[in-house]
């Protein structure tokens, strides 16, 4: 009997740290445990009010959303899937406060890793597709300090965006 209780445990029913809403052309709706997300679909890390948007069609392979202790205010859309075979990749939002992205409509994603920082934003428009083993960054991830006061002097806002109907290789 043991042996067949981990088979068996309810679902984990422990409220998200983030926000997240399942939407599509009527609205959204909001879902609040662990195990309401999309098959393959995972959070974590922790931050505060980051806010997530999921289409209800979109396919999810693996996608790993994971945010710093010490970020927030990020947003992060993905957009529906059509008849594509979705998305393969791990999403880091680092240190630093109000990123955003955006993965447009009918994209494909074959395994990507994604870091965010800095207030940066990374937009990937409708109709692309990401080979195996891409790597995008909006921040170097390392800040520089004024050692009299500790304040980060590099501030980061970079934008990268990558239009509609482009392949990266």
């Amino acid at each position: 009997m043991q042996f067949l209780s981990k088979f068996t445990r309810p679902h984990n029913r422990e409220r998200m740290k983030q926000r997240v809403f399942i939407f599509d052309d009527n609205g959204e709706h909001e879902i609040f445990y662990n195990y309401q997300l999309p098959d393959n679909i995972h959070l974590g890390g922790g931050g505060t009010n980051n806010i997530i948007r999921i289409h209800k069609t979109l396919r999810a392979r693996n996608v790993c959303l994971t945010f710093d202790k010490n970020t927030s205010d990020n947003i992060c859309v993905l957009c529906d899937s059509g008849d594509c075979s979705g998305l393969d990749m791990i999403v880091i939002f680092q240190a630093g406060h109000a990123n955003k992205l955006y993965i447009g409509r009918h994209t494909v994603i074959n395994g990507a890793k994604i870091w965010l920082g800095n207030g940066s934003e990374l937009h990937l428009g409708d109709d692309c597709m990401l080979s195996y083993e891409i790597m995008i960054r909006t921040t170097d991830g390392h800040a520089i300090m004024d050692s009299a006061t500790g304040a980060i002097i590099n501030h980061q806002r970079n934008a990268c965006i990558i239009g509609n109907h482009c392949w990266l290789g």
